[in-house]
């Protein structure tokens, strides 16, 4: 999806996110544990991400944003999955996803 080693999320309560435009959807994933990727129609560039597991945020692809500099990393997730050369320091790892 990304076509590096990083990918840079946002996670926003689903009622506070304004997404301008039409987006196409595709859903991915087992029933109970869907996830949905809403992306541009005419680049394909992701935008959001719905969870079926959690609905009432969106998962925003930081790359979408007009203006992503204001972003600071809270922690590292699926580390489990990282190349042995990262090594980012001072935030929080997680080895399958997020705390509960």
């Amino acid at each position: 999806m990304s076509g590096t080693a990083y990918s840079t999320f946002v996670c926003i309560p689903r009622n506070k996110l304004d997404v301008t435009g039409a987006l196409n959807r595709y859903a991915v994933g087992e029933p109970g544990d869907c996830m949905t990727w809403n992306f541009c129609p005419v680049c394909g560039t992701p935008v959001v991400v719905d969870l079926e597991v959690n609905p009432g945020t969106g998962i925003v692809l930081a790359g979408s944003l007009d203006d992503p500099s204001w972003l600071q990393p809270e922690m590292h997730v699926y580390t489990s999955l990282a190349q042995p050369w990262e090594h980012a320091e001072g935030i929080p790892r997680y080895a399958e996803g997020t705390p509960d």
